[in-house]
């Protein structure tokens, strides 16, 4: 019986401080660098605070229910926390899968402007903007987030730390552009 209340705090106390060191080191990477997190925030919200926060309970939810000694309770917790992280990851490739698909609806959405810069390989590959009409390229871009300069126009992309990304075309003075590029404006 000893051996057995050892092995409930054991498990326990490992399962409670991994996991909420854990999610919180996951939540500041989603909020860094988070894919999710520019997606949606409802999702966000569910994947970063809703789930973590029922997986943390769940021992407690299993040990109850399910009659099971608390460190069984423990094991088939883990294996929650590893088919959540499945969930996770196929909802970030899912995203970023869609998201790298250009469409002239996704571009001008104000919820994916900060996915932009993933489309822009598909982007490039649909349309060859060197040698096209100023006008052209801005039925195809459309005229949201973007900011004129002296022969070019810039579309904001993503935001970065301290710096935003942008997709600059140059042109020439009868409107053609003559280049492409990326850059980061503070």
């Amino acid at each position: 019986m000893q051996k057995e209340k050892m092995l409930n705090i054991t498990f326990g106390t490992l399962y409670y401080i991994l996991g909420i060191v854990g999610f919180f080191y996951l939540y500041m990477l989603a909020v860094l660098f988070g894919m999710i997190s520019s997606f949606s925030q409802s999702l966000f919200i569910v994947c970063f605070i809703i789930l973590p926060l029922i997986i943390l309970i769940l021992p407690v939810i299993i040990k109850k229910t399910m009659k099971q000694e608390f460190y069984k309770a423990i094991l088939l917790s883990c294996i929650s926390v590893i088919i959540y992280f499945i969930i996770l990851f196929i909802i970030k490739f899912s995203i970023l899968n869609y998201m790298s698909k250009f469409t002239i609806q996704k571009w001008n959405n104000d919820n994916y402007i900060d996915l932009r810069y993933l489309m822009l390989d598909d982007l490039e590959k649909k349309y060859d903007f060197i040698g096209m009409n100023k006008e052209k390229a801005n039925q195809i871009l459309g005229l949201k987030s973007y900011y004129n300069y002296d022969n070019g126009i810039c579309y904001f992309i993503k935001n970065e730390w301290l710096n935003n990304y942008y997709y600059c075309l140059d042109y020439d003075e009868n409107n053609i552009i003559t280049k492409t590029y990326k850059k980061y404006i503070d």
